[in-house]
C-alpha cells in the first residue's frame, strides 16, 4: 500500500482490511535473556569456565553446576547454526561413567517472575509455552532438561533427541501450562530451565507431563558425562507462549546487553571507574551509576592486585590493590556508592577520581537471581 500524504496508510475502501504477512507472533516472544550466547561480560567471546559444586554464571544469564566424579569446562563459542555468531559449548574433561542418585550435573536459566508471570502458571489460566532451541553434541541418543519452579517441588520433564553426531539440529518442545504449584511473578523469585548433562535417579522422572518433584532429566535419557572429551553445544534458545515454536527472536546487541546488565555488570580495563571526593585523608568515597536499574541490591567484587586502581586529587594520587573498602546501593538500583581506603595522604574534602590501571583489573556488580 502507498501513503495517502499525509503519513496515514492507503486502505482500500472495497476490503477496510490491510494484510501483512508478519509472523503471527509479533512483538517481545522470548522469555529468556541471551538465548543466543551472544553477551559474555564475564570473559568475552572465546572466554572459558569450570562447573563447579555450586551454580556458576558462565556467560549472561546462563549457569552450570557439577556435582558429580566427573569434569565439565564451557567454552563462548564461535561455532554456530546458520543465523547466529556464538553458542555455548560443554567439553567432558573428566568421565563418571556411573553417576550416584544425588549426582547432578546441568546447564541452565533461572527466569525472573516478572518476565514469567505472562506463562501464569499456577492458576487455571494456565498457558502452553514452546521450547526451541538448536543443539549439537558429538554423542548421539536421547538427551532431557527440565522447567521447574523456585521451591524444586513442579517440574516438566522433557526429552530432545540428537540424531547425527557433531552437526546443529533444531529441536521444538511444546509444554503444556502447569495448573498447579507456585510459580514466580515478582523480580525476587524465579523459575529455571534446565538442561540435563548427567543427573542422578533422585533427580530424573518421566518425560511429557507435570510431576511434584525436583527433577531435572528423564530415565534412562543420554548423560553427557557418561563420556569423556564429549562435547555439547547450545545456541537459539528460545521460550514463548503457544504451541508453535515461531523463529529465534534476534534483538539488537545493545537491547540484548541492557537485558543482561540488569543482573550483572561489568567494568573492566583501563577506564574511569567512580568520580567523588577524599571523605578522609586516606580514604575516597564516589559514586557509580549503572546503565540500567539493576533487578536488586548488589555484590561488589573486584580483581586485587598491586597497582590495580589509582586515586587522582588534585596534582596527587595514591595506588590501592583493590577496592577495600564498603559499598551500599543508592535510588533502587541505579548507583551504589562506596569507599575506598589508601595508604597515603590526600587532603580531606577535594574532588577526586578512581581509574583502573591494568587490562586485567575489573569490577564486578552482580545482583544475579
Amino acid at each position: 500500500k502507498k501513503a495517502d500524504g499525509t503519513g496515514n496508510l492507503s486502505v482500500p475502501a472495497e476490503t477496510g482490511t490491510v494484510v501483512t504477512t508478519a509472523s503471527p507472533s509479533l512483538g517481545r516472544r522470548n522469555a529468556l535473556i541471551n538465548g543466543d550466547m551472544t553477551i559474555c561480560q564475564r570473559g568475552g567471546e572465546g572466554s572459558s569456565a569450570t562447573f563447579g559444586s555450586t551454580n556458576t554464571y558462565h556467560i549472561d544469564r546462563w549457569l552450570g553446576r557439577e556435582d558429580t566424579d566427573g569434569a565439565l569446562a564451557s567454552n563462548h563459542s564461535t561455532e554456530a547454526p546458520d543465523g547466529f555468531r556464538y553458542s555455548q559449548k560443554v567439553t567432558v574433561t573428566t568421565a563418571d561413567a556411573s553417576l550416584g542418585a544425588a549426582q547432578k550435573a546441568y546447564f541452565s536459566q533461572r527466569i525472573e517472575g516478572t518476565n514469567f508471570a505472562q506463562f501464569a502458571f499456577g492458576t487455571a489460566g494456565a498457558k502452553t509455552v514452546t521450547l526451541s532451541f538448536y543443539v549439537r553434541s558429538s554423542v548421539t541418543g536421547t538427551f532431557s532438561g527440565s522447567l521447574t519452579n523456585q521451591a524444586n517441588n513442579r517440574a516438566y520433564v522433557f526429552e530432545y533427541a540428537i540424531s547425527s553426531a557433531d552437526t546443529w539440529e533444531r529441536k521444538e518442545v511444546t509444554i503444556t501450562g502447569d495448573t498447579s504449584g507456585t510459580w514466580a511473578t515478582t523480580s525476587s523469585t524465579w523459575s529455571e530451565l534446565y538442561f540435563d548433562l548427567g543427573v542422578g535417579s533422585n533427580f530424573e522422572g518421566t518425560a511429557g507431563s507435570w510431576v511434584a518433584a525436583q527433577d531435572f532429566g528423564s530415565s534412562g535419557s543420554t548423560k553427557l558425562i557418561n563420556t569423556l572429551n564429549a562435547t555439547w553445544y547450545i545456541t537459539g534458545v528460545q521460550l514463548e507462549v503457544g504451541s508453535v515454536a515461531t523463529p529465534f527472536e534476534h534483538r539488537s546487541y545493545g537491547e540484548e546487553l541492557a537485558l543482561c546488565q540488569r543482573y550483572y555488570y561489568r567494568i573492566s580495563g583501563r577506564r574511569i571507574l567512580a568520580t567523588g571526593h577524599m571523605f578522609a585523608a586516606d580514604q575516597f568515597y564516589g559514586n557509580i551509576f549503572f546503565p540500567v536499574e539493576m533487578r536488586d541490591v548488589i555484590t561488589l567484587s573486584w580483581a586485587d592486585s598491586s597497582n590495580y586502581y589509582r586515586c587522582y586529587s588534585g596534582s596527587s594520587t595514591l595506588y590501592s590493590s583493590g577496592l577495600s573498602g564498603t559499598q551500599s546501593n543508592y535510588n533502587g538500583g541505579c548507583s551504589t556508592g562506596f569507599y575506598i581506603s589508601f595508604g597515603g595522604s590526600l587532603t580531606r574534602g577535594d574532588g577526586a577520581w578512581i581509574q583502573i590501571m591494568d587490562d586485567d583489573a575489573w569490577v564486578d556488580f552482580s545482583a544475579e537471581l
